[in-house]
């Protein structure tokens, strides 16, 4: 298992947010890093779906999410909020906080839309 760190400097001293990985040239540039690999890509799990009138929501999520609950796990603890008339806001906060009590120790995202 590689780490990711800075190739030229000691990582105790240079280190880089999850938030800043997309565009931090010290990381991903030769000239900074000597052309040598810091492990550090942007490339997003990205997938096209088609929508139907039968989808309610669209849920967000990083994979401190995803790590420790399923997508079905997901959909029926929002669907349950919803029908108790909770706002996304709250149900988002919910996702990520049972995320928590479910073990994850990754940073945690949770965003939820509504889609009627």
């Amino acid at each position: 298992h590689k780490r990711l760190g800075h190739p030229r400097y000691n990582p105790a001293f240079f280190s880089i947010a999850v938030t800043r990985s997309i565009g931090d040239l010290f990381f991903k540039t030769g000239k900074f890093t000597d052309g040598k690999d810091s492990g550090l890509i942007a490339d997003a799990d990205t997938r096209k779906v088609t929508l139907t009138t039968d989808d309610k929501f669209v849920i967000i999520g990083c994979d401190g999410l995803w790590d420790v609950m399923s997508y079905q796990q997901a959909i029926d603890f929002t669907e349950a909020r919803l029908q108790e008339g909770k706002s996304c806001q709250s149900i988002s906060e919910e996702l990520v906080n049972e995320a928590l009590n479910m073990g994850s120790t990754d940073n945690i995202t949770a965003l939820l839309i509504t889609l009627k």
